[in-house]
């Protein structure tokens, strides 16, 4: 009797133990990467060069919570939403300052417009300086580019223009691709008011 009872607990202990490693290796597996990484994009230049300006871009500042890579919503003036699985592809910062040195040069119809930090091979024109407030999405459904600027003659001359912008693009949709869309097209707009300051500080023939 005592040998069938030991036989008995035997064999209700063993499916546990063999169910073991077939739970390791379902929590071991490897899970899919679900993240979407996106990129501001900025317009494209057509048509080839009409101006020799040279411009310089930089620095370009974003506060510490849009300098990271989690696409950030603003749901309230004091509340904001970061995305678990929406992220930009690179430093936004450094998006940003790309993007928007091709669209000044877009709008002046120059290719030699150079950023900073990278020190200025060349004697630029002009320099504009930014500080961004605000780069996101607002709880109404609106791509929002708030900044401050000044633009200097020469690479360190005197401040010709010092001001704040701010651009509201609506977002056409809801995925986070039309977000980023809109802000691309917000980040346009401001280059094409420093441009418009660019070309209104030219001498007139």
């Amino acid at each position: 009797m005592r040998r069938r009872t030991i036989r008995g607990m035997t064999g209700r202990w063993m499916v546990p133990l063999l169910a073991v490693p077939l739970a390791a290796c379902s929590v071991l597996e490897p899970k899919p990467d679900r993240t979407r990484n996106y990129l501001l994009a900025a317009q494209t230049q057509s048509s080839p060069a009409t101006s020799s300006l040279v411009v310089g871009v930089g620095p370009v500042e974003l506060p510490a919570y849009l300098d990271r890579a989690a696409i950030v919503t603003r749901d309230t003036p004091t509340q904001l939403r970061y995305s678990s699985l929406d992220r930009w592809a690179e430093p936004l910062r450094d998006n940003f300052a790309r993007v928007l040195a091709a669209d000044i040069g877009t709008a002046l119809g120059t290719n030699q417009v150079v950023q900073f930090p990278a020190r200025f091979a060349t004697e630029v024109d002009y320099r504009v300086e930014v500080d961004v407030d605000q780069l996101e999405r607002t709880g109404d459904d609106l791509a929002v580019l708030a900044a401050r600027w000044e633009l200097r003659q020469g690479p360190h001359g005197r401040v010709l223009l010092r001001t704040r912008s701010v651009h509201e693009v609506a977002i056409d949709g809801r995925k986070t691709a039309d977000l980023v869309e809109a802000l691309s097209r917000a980040t346009a707009l401001l280059a094409d008011e420093i441009a418009a300051a660019i070309a209104a500080a030219e001498p007139q023939p």
